[in-house]
């Protein structure tokens, strides 16, 4: 029996380890796909002679690093964007089933991201106000106790000013996100059943800095930090902040917004883009020109996050979304464990790991060494 047993496990992990290296081969080949529809469908990306010298020494580094990978399709990508010649791009089909799981245990990262616990880890201070946490059809306060249906929507229906009501889990991209008054959530949450299953947290929104409020008053303008652990510190591999269009108070590129280049003394890029890489000098509706602009108090942003890095032993990158308080004081938003964005970042600055790339590269062959069936 101990030997049947045996055999029976052993090929359960065999067929585990393939299922995984598929969804991975599946992924890959995916993205590869998305790219290449996405260059034949812009004239802007058309491959001229000029432009093979570079592809092949990006061709070279993917082969030589990445097990023979040879697509540049995301390096012309960015070159044609940019104009910033580096083979180091890190594309996406390599990046999202190969890199990011290496580095970071990304199957724990569910559980981190959870925003009904993220008063686990950082001060509420830091945080926009919690009014209630619902999970699975129970209430609480943001002491964590139980607190009865009628008196919550009680106590909602009476909060001053706009209320943010978000999936505790996944709901990057803006994903199910209702902005709305007290009054309209707290009829919301009465009526529609469906608040009853799942996880959802309720906050109040963040009134943010005036300087941050005046190219799109009706969004709260963020910033998103990409940090790495490089040996014994923690460093910002790139930062960009994110601005909204229109009537939409979402800020996110996938709802129309725009996304600047963060410099490190917290100046903006003289231009924004959007998620086609249209240009913009100017806010398309408030007419606020982006240059000369810098984020208020950007030095605590970055000690923030840095700071607070140090503490997740498991993810050796993250990304942060962090909005500016009326007082000038940085208020954490959420945080990226896995499936992280690395277009927005390589549009703007060029590779992603920049001068600690092949410390990366190293890391990732280190762990990929180590289970080379670990996703």
């Amino acid at each position: 029996m101990s030997i049947r047993r045996n055999i029976k496990q052993l090929l359960k992990t065999k067929y585990q380890h393939f299922y995984e290296l598929q969804k991975v081969k599946i992924d890959l080949i995916r993205r590869q796909r998305q790219q290449r529809k996405r260059l034949k469908s812009d004239s802007r990306y058309k491959k001229t002679p000029e432009d093979q010298d570079f592809l092949n020494e990006s061709k070279q580094f993917l082969m030589k690093h990445f097990s023979g990978f040879k697509n540049t399709d995301w390096h012309l990508f960015y070159y044609k964007i940019n104009k910033i010649a580096k083979p180091e791009y890190i594309p996406e089909a390599l990046y999202f089933p190969i890199i990011e799981p290496h580095l970071n245990k990304t199957k724990l990262s569910p559980a981190y991201c959870d925003k009904l616990s993220y008063d686990l880890y950082f001060n509420k201070t830091d945080m926009p106000k919690t009014i209630f946490k619902l999970l699975d059809g129970y209430i609480f306060d943001d002491e964590n106790n139980l607190v009865n249906e009628t008196e919550a929507l009680q106590k909602i229906a009476s909060t001053p000013g706009s209320l943010v009501l978000k999936p505790a889990i996944l709901s990057g991209g803006g994903r199910n996100i209702i902005i709305d008054t007290a009054e309209n959530i707290a009829s919301l949450l009465k009526n529609n059943k469906s608040y009853k299953s799942g996880s959802y947290i309720l906050q109040e929104k963040v009134v943010q800095h005036e300087l941050m409020a005046k190219f799109n008053p009706k969004s709260v303008n963020t910033c998103r930090l990409m940090t790495a652990k490089v040996d014994s510190e923690v460093v910002v591999l790139g930062a960009y902040m994110r601005i909204g269009r229109g009537n939409s108070q979402i800020d996110n590129a996938s709802y129309n917004g725009l996304y600047c280049n963060i410099e490190q003394d917290g100046t903006i890029s003289n231009f924004a883009l959007d998620k086609y890489v249209n240009y913009y000098s100017e806010h398309p509706e408030s007419g606020v020109k982006f240059s000369g602009f810098s984020i208020p108090n950007y030095n605590q942003v970055v000690d923030f996050c840095v700071s607070n890095h140090q503490r997740f032993l498991r993810f050796t990158l993250i990304s942060w979304d962090i909005a500016i308080k009326k007082d000038g004081n940085p208020v954490f938003i959420e945080f990226n464990l896995s499936r992280q964005s690395i277009v927005g970042q390589q549009i703007m600055y060029g590779p992603l790991f920049g001068k600690h790339t092949m410390y990366f590269i190293n890391r990732y062959k280190e762990e990929k060494s180590k289970d080379p069936y670990y996703f």
